[in-house]
């Protein structure tokens, strides 16, 4: 059970007041916003113009949105900026944890994980243009 579903089925108040929003993945709060407007993941992709599979693979936090797609997905579902965007204190702990896990590597595998980040990126940003 994920960490949107723990807190809606605990229901102490409402689930917006109480998350802790560094703690759940963007695919979490879609879903949460999504079934809490009642809209399947067909009906999302038909406001959004954004295939059923490709939403499913967001909410299970296998893929990450485009830029353009996740706008389209924050607007047709209202989530608030905040569960999107998070705070600088939210980052540089973040930050923090990976300096830790990064710490422990060598630098050959420090090179090599650069390496794929950057062939990620470069992949990212090419999937956006096409």
């Amino acid at each position: 059970m994920d960490n949107m579903e723990n807190v809606a089925k605990n229901n102490k108040t409402d689930m917006i007041e109480t998350i802790d929003k560094s703690k759940v993945t963007l695919g979490e709060i879609i879903k949460y916003f999504r079934t809490k407007k009642g809209l399947t993941q067909e009906k999302l992709g038909e406001i959004t113009a954004v295939s059923q599979g490709h939403i499913l693979a967001i909410e299970g936090n296998k893929k990450l949105p485009s830029y353009e797609t996740l706008k389209k997905i924050v607007i047709a579902l209202n989530i608030p900026g905040d569960y999107i965007f998070r705070t600088q204190e939210d980052n540089n702990n973040r930050k923090e944890e990976l300096i830790k896990i990064l710490n422990t590597y060598c630098i050959k595998d420090l090179e090599l994980s650069l390496a794929i980040i950057n062939l990620l990126e470069n992949t990212c940003q090419n999937n956006d243009n096409s």
